[in-house]
């Protein structure tokens, strides 16, 4: 049993220490997925751990902690809105997985949470040494010691590079350590200790000052982050139509996309989608509701009444207060939400209780009775059971992320067929993911465009189009189909029948359908409008492109693109005056304030970069292809 005891905390001091540090190049996202592969693997072999105990006492014993309630609470409203509400399960349990990290690092609260207190100064020290390790990566980045090394992939050799992707969140990170630093100078006696710690302090506070200097915007910039009042007008919105479970895990972008305000397109960031709001808190409540605001009140309360009123002056307490605080202030990554429910375990022990259930039978050497043993059994089965399909689903997915990285870089190599490949192997091992799905239908529609670019096609050139047509198609509206609330994937689907114009007939009906639903998913996008507004000039239905650009100059009265498409719209109603007068706003936009002839004259020619309505394409293959019945756009919602 005690080498079962030892395996537990060397398994929860590994995870604690690594949380931070374990990023992955094999993977499309190296600082998401590892991550939680790494979250997700701990917890399987500490259940394991568990049920062998289990099964080899008899018994169970449970220590429980004074946040108990509160972090379970949390879980289980991720839980929920995740299985009720996202409509792409594989965003909220897989990558990014939103509702995996807030339950796994649930479950490793719990774990941590078993351990006595002095056994959790381990998992003090192991934060600690973290921090410092993080420290000196960070360090090393700003050196450019990584980029001398010609082996390493191209984001680790960045002057910038840190492995929690960004740095904010390290901080974040950065600063809950400095409290627990200053408390191993201040509580070591031994100058030797105190020492080192004091240089690993010194080594914390470089990491987190260059971390602050990477994170300061250039003269006249920004930070990149939603301001506070789009995230309250997105929250607001999003709770007028689902208060208790929000828009889903990992579902921000869709309530973003169909909430901001008109006010925003004002902002440098109006053509930006956003995945989180301005804080934490505020990306919590839009995605999982008030259950969420209602769990985090309990927490803060919970934490407010155990830490900041008896024990403020506590090292366990401090970097509590200080992620609770800047969690209003930055958006939290995934790591962050583990580091909490880290750092709740560690300060959760001042009122723990125990509770012993015994499943063997009493009498006389009711040990050795295998009979007896059955009761243990029979609970520690489901949980085995879970760990099998978790694993089995998880080297699947995993595996499928892996070809799909194989894929992404023979498609920068240029090996179509490679890269063909790789996605189909992708698309089978994990269908549900719609990065696979829409990466594969845009391979297929750039490959059947270059085929088409040949002179003298034959007939297998042609069917060969077509087939990788009906793909493209096919793909796109799986995209679509995986999570139809995304006005993204419809203005994809529709870009994709656009490019087929040239191609297919029908193809420019089905683009007005798709484009006319994300603009409805996304009313205020004025790039949305202009793109449907182009296809209505396209096929010489000029007012309602005039209709479409009216619009988007509306949503957007500083875009220049938007009048300029306007005034040829205009143009070609013969509606002259009206198109000299957008013309006239498009030279203020786009140019200084000056009114010299040869100041005009440099206007115009900045007029010419813009971006005219495309003509009505010109049939590449003739007769052009006639698309399949399949080929009809998904249901509007």
């Amino acid at each position: 049993m005690k080498i079962i005891n030892s395996l537990e905390k060397g398994i929860i001091y590994a995870t604690a220490f690594l949380s931070a540090l374990f990023v992955v190049p094999f993977f499309p996202a190296p600082f998401v997925l590892p991550r939680e592969l790494l979250l997700a693997l701990s917890v399987i072999l500490l259940f394991i751990l568990w049920s062998v105990k289990l099964v080899t006492k008899g018994s169970m014993t449970f220590s429980k902690g004074k946040y108990d309630w509160p972090v379970l609470l949390i879980a289980l409203a991720y839980l929920l809105s995740a299985i009720f509400v996202t409509p792409n399960k594989m965003e909220a349990f897989w990558l990014p997985g939103t509702a995996s990290f807030v339950a796994a690092s649930a479950l490793f609260y719990f774990f941590v949470n078993q351990l006595k207190k002095e056994e959790k100064e381990g998992v003090v020290f192991s934060l600690f040494f973290s921090g410092v390790v993080f420290s000196l990566l960070v360090l090393f980045s700003a050196l450019g010691i990584f980029a001398k090394i010609p082996q390493l992939p191209d984001f680790l050799k960045a002057n910038t590079f840190n492995t929690l992707g960004g740095s904010i969140p390290g901080i974040i990170f950065l600063t809950c350590i400095l409290p627990l630093a200053f408390n191993f100078i201040l509580k070591n006696g031994d100058p030797a200790k105190r020492l080192f710690f004091s240089v690993s302090s010194i080594v914390i506070i470089f990491g987190l000052a260059l971390s602050i200097k990477n994170t300061i915007p250039a003269a006249g910039g920004n930070l990149g982050l939603l301001d506070y009042g789009t995230s309250w007008q997105v929250l607001v919105d999003t709770l007028k139509f689902n208060p208790v479970l929000g828009v889903g895990p990992a579902n921000y972008i869709t309530a973003f996309n169909r909430f901001k305000p008109l006010s925003f397109n004002r902002s440098s960031f109006w053509a930006n989608s956003f995945t989180s709001s301005r804080n934490f808190y505020l990306t919590a409540a839009t995605e999982v509701g008030l259950i969420a605001i209602l769990a985090f009140f309990i927490l803060l309360l919970s934490v407010y009444k155990y830490d900041i009123k008896t024990r403020l002056t506590s090292a366990e307490t401090w970097p509590l207060i200080v992620l609770f605080i800047l969690a209003f202030i930055f958006p939290v990554t995934f790591f962050g939400i583990t580091l909490l429910f880290i750092l709740l375990a560690i300060g959760s022990n001042s009122e723990e209780k125990t509770f012993n259930v015994n499943f063997l039978a009493r009498g006389e050497n009711s040990a050795s009775n295998i009979s007896s043993r059955i009761p243990s059994f029979i609970v520690a089965l489901p949980v085995i059971a879970s760990v099998i399909a978790l694993s089995y689903f998880g080297y699947r997915y995993s595996l499928a992320e892996y070809r799909f990285k194989e894929a992404l870089d023979a498609v920068g190599n240029n090996n179509a067929q490679t890269a063909v490949d790789k996605m189909v192997a992708a698309i089978n091992l994990n269908p549900r993911v719609d990065r696979y799905r829409l990466s594969y239908s845009q391979l297929n529609l750039a490959i059947a465009q270059n085929l088409a670019t040949k002179k003298d096609l034959t007939d297998d050139d042609k069917n060969a189009i077509s087939q990788l047509i009906q793909i493209a198609i096919q793909e796109g509206k799986a995209t679509v189909a995986l999570n139809p609330t995304r006005s993204g994937n419809w203005a994809l689907l529709a870009g994709i029948y656009r490019s087929v114009m040239s191609f297919a007939q029908g193809a420019d009906q089905f683009t007005i359908q798709t484009y006319s639903q994300a603009v409805a998913l996304e009313p205020v996008n004025p790039n949305l409008r202009i793109a449907l507004g182009g296809i209505y000039y396209a096929l010489g239905r000029y007012d309602e492109a005039i209709d479409a650009f009216k619009l988007a100059v509306l949503a957007k009265p500083d875009l220049a693109n938007a009048h300029y498409n306007l005034a040829i719209a205009y143009r070609e109603k013969n509606e002259v005056k009206k198109a000299t007068e957008e013309m006239n706003i498009v030279l203020t936009l786009v140019g200084k304030d000056t009114a010299d002839y040869e100041t005009a004259i440099k206007e115009l020619k900045n007029l010419e970069s813009l971006t005219p309505p495309a003509e009505a394409p010109t049939p590449v293959i003739k007769p052009p292809l006639e698309l399949p019945e399949e080929a009809t756009p998904p249901a509007s919602l």
